[in-house]
């Protein structure tokens, strides 16, 4: 049985498109009940920012995990994207917008 490949509109073609012109997936939904991850202070990784998720499931995702690997294609999107991003005053921003 042949998959189709789900491509979905990020607003860049890859993420290799993105970094040349300095841009970095900030946040990614995951599709099937929109919870967010959100990029970590390490500029690599995506956690999940709600509380409850956070506390069961400290785990950090790289982009491939979330976009390319094979169990996870189509489950994902990116819902922003920054340029030249400062992880800690993203960071900060975004726990003030939480609360």
């Amino acid at each position: 049985m042949k998959t189709k490949k789900i491509k979905l509109d990020t607003g860049f073609e890859s993420k290799e498109q993105a970094a040349k012109l300095g841009y970095v997936a900030a946040c990614i939904e995951r599709v099937s009940d929109g919870r967010i991850l959100i990029l970590n202070p390490d500029a690599e990784t995506y956690s999940f920012n709600d509380d409850k998720m956070r506390d069961l499931t400290p785990y950090k995702y790289s982009y491939d995990r979330l976009m390319n690997d094979h169990r996870c294609i189509g489950h994902f999107k990116v819902i922003s994207w920054v340029k030249d991003i400062n992880v800690e005053k993203f960071m900060k921003f975004l726990n003030k917008k939480s609360k």
